[in-house]
Order: C-alpha cells, then structure tokens, then sequence
C-alpha cells in the first residue's frame, strides 16, 4: 500500500467498504482497479497536499511522473486541483455556478490537462463546446 496518511487510508478503506456494499463481490475479490475508480476527486488532489510526508513519500519517488509537464511548486498545483475540485463538487451538489468565472474555470482545467499531457489538452479542445455555450451567454463566462 501507498505510504498514505491517517485520513488517505480512512478513505481507500471507505471506498473499498462501499465497493463491497454496492457491487457483488461474492465471486471475486475487490481489485486495485475497482478501488482506485471508486476514490473520490478529492483523495487524488490530497495526494499532491502537504500531507504527512507526502513531497518525499510521494512526490519525489513517483507522483511527479504523472505531471511530467508541470514545473512549479507543489503548491501551486495543489491549489489549482483543489479549486477545480470545489467547482466540480459544486456542479455535482446541482449549486448554481453562473455566478462563478466560467471561463477562468475552464482555462485552469485545460492547463492542468496540459500538465498530464499536451496530447490530451489538444485532444480535449478537439471536443470542447464550452467556448461555444459562452459565446451564446457572455453574461456566463466573464468574471462577476
């Protein structure tokens, strides 16, 4: 297992709890595949937070490698996942979001596709139809 902290461990034993209850695992053990779908956004941006030796444990060995084209602080990449995470919670959580700067948010979630791969970011903006929808409501996109 990962060198992960208190809280790191509660939720892969959460998800994996969940796992059982939700699925029919009578005929097969749960896997590492169908624990890791099952761990929340927000397990994955803890793993790039401070945590409880997470830069050595973590990110120096290994977690770097997944952001091969991210070149700051930790930080910095913490903070942009973690605001990304919070909108997205907010979308899930059906809060309103026109009120928010729908064009920051969609600029940051393509840098940080950029971070994984500039394959992908290019990929992605192949099948982007935000731009579109916020040309149609500009009083969408724009900062309030």
């Amino acid at each position: 297992m990962a060198p992960l902290d208190h809280n790191g461990q509660a939720e892969v034993r959460e998800a994996e709890a969940k796992l059982k209850k939700r699925l029919d695992l009578r005929d097969r053990a749960t896997t590492a595949d169908d624990i890791v779908a099952a761990l929340t956004f927000g397990f994955w941006v803890s793993l790039v937070s401070r945590g409880v030796s997470y830069d050595r444990k973590l990110w120096v060995p290994a977690l770097h490698r997944a952001f091969p084209n991210f070149s700051d602080r930790r930080r910095k990449l913490h903070s942009e996942l973690d605001a990304v995470r919070h909108f997205r919670n907010r979308i899930m959580h059906y809060e309103p979001i026109f009120n928010r700067r729908l064009t920051g948010y969609h600029s940051r979630i393509h840098q940080l596709l950029g971070y994984l791969s500039v394959t992908l970011k290019v990929e992605t903006r192949r099948f982007d139809r935000v731009p579109q929808v916020l040309a149609e409501r500009p009083d969408l996109g724009g900062a309030r």
